[in-house]
């Protein structure tokens, strides 16, 4: 979970995707619900080492700010 979210009281939606095929691991709207590693497809944790796409949507951005933030999260 980004650190700003979790101190920030902003509507969003943070969606994990598998950079192979573009699937959704995981998705949260709630910040005391981050990502644990599982893949929601399949029920296991995802392999280590390998890089996976998240993305932010902020609902309601302050004016002047981004409404998408992403980048990547690996699980080592």
């Amino acid at each position: 979970m980004p650190y700003a979210l979790t101190i920030r009281n902003t509507p969003f939606v943070l969606t994990i995707l598998d950079p192979d095929n573009g699937g959704t691991v995981f998705t949260s709207t709630d910040a005391s619900q981050p990502w644990d590693g599982i893949d929601r497809r399949t029920g296991n944790l995802v392999p280590l080492d390998k890089a996976y796409i998240w993305r932010v949507v902020l609902s309601s951005p302050n004016k002047g700010e981004k409404s998408i933030y992403k980048g990547t999260i690996v699980r080592f």
